[in-house]
């Protein structure tokens, strides 16, 4: 196997592990306002409430973000192509399109959140 697809395997089922954790995290409330990991959004950096609810909202999405990225590494392991780029090409495409949806709810959740404040 060529080095470069064992990179690539290697960087999305980082990032699939990576992304399954912190949505975990986010899930339970337990990841806390900082400045390297999380939904940093106008709505979200309101208060700390507003951050804890957006994310916990987020979690499940983030989650399916970081399964997609995985299973985009085993795919491009065990699915016999001529072309892993392409198929890292649309494991990306996921990956991007689950964590502006968790995005979407976080903003959401976040803003309701605050009104009830």
């Amino acid at each position: 196997m060529q080095a470069e697809i064992i990179q690539l395997m290697a960087v999305l089922g980082g990032l699939g592990v990576l992304l399954i954790v912190v949505g975990a995290v986010c899930i339970k409330g337990k990841l806390p306002m900082n400045s390297l990991v999380g939904i940093r959004l106008a709505a979200t950096m309101v208060s700390e409430e507003a951050w804890i609810a957006g994310h916990k909202a987020a979690g499940p999405y983030v989650i399916l973000g970081g399964i997609c990225s995985a299973a985009g590494a085993a795919a491009i392991l065990l699915v016999p192509t001529p072309a892993p780029p392409t198929l890292a090409s649309i494991t990306a495409a996921g990956v991007v399109l689950f964590l502006v949806i968790a995005a979407l709810v976080a903003s959401a959740a976040a803003k309701r959140e605050s009104l009830t404040k």
